[in-house]
């Protein structure tokens, strides 16, 4: 079952939720709103936590728009996407992203 392509049915369900950038960060806001409510939060951590949940994003949207199965979806490389900090007097608000690929392998595997 892994090795077969998402559905069409799945793909354009969560596609367009995966592609809107205003959503994603509006989640990463509720998020850290429920994190900041733990007495040992770290922004410096939340923020790491934040560049893999997007990287995973990048990963599961790719796997989508290119047809692809669970199973390609977990052999695609490990990314972190961190947000650039830019000058708070620009007048774009919009905000950049830093892509990096994670080369070590997990320390887990599988099959």
């Amino acid at each position: 079952m892994a090795q077969k392509p998402f559905s069409d049915d799945i793909r354009s369900q969560i596609l367009p939720k995966l592609s809107d950038e205003d959503s994603i960060e509006s989640l990463v806001r509720d998020l850290q709103r429920v994190f900041k409510t733990d007495k040992h939060y770290s922004a410096s951590q939340f923020d790491q936590q934040m560049a893999v949940m997007r990287g995973q994003i990048a990963n599961l949207r790719r796997a989508l728009e290119e047809q692809k199965s669970p199973w390609e979806l977990v052999q695609l490389p490990l990314l972190t996407i961190d947000v650039k900090h830019q000058d708070p007097d620009a007048r774009s608000k919009r905000r950049s992203f830093i892509q990096s690929i994670q080369l070590k392998a997990p320390f887990f595997s599988c099959c």
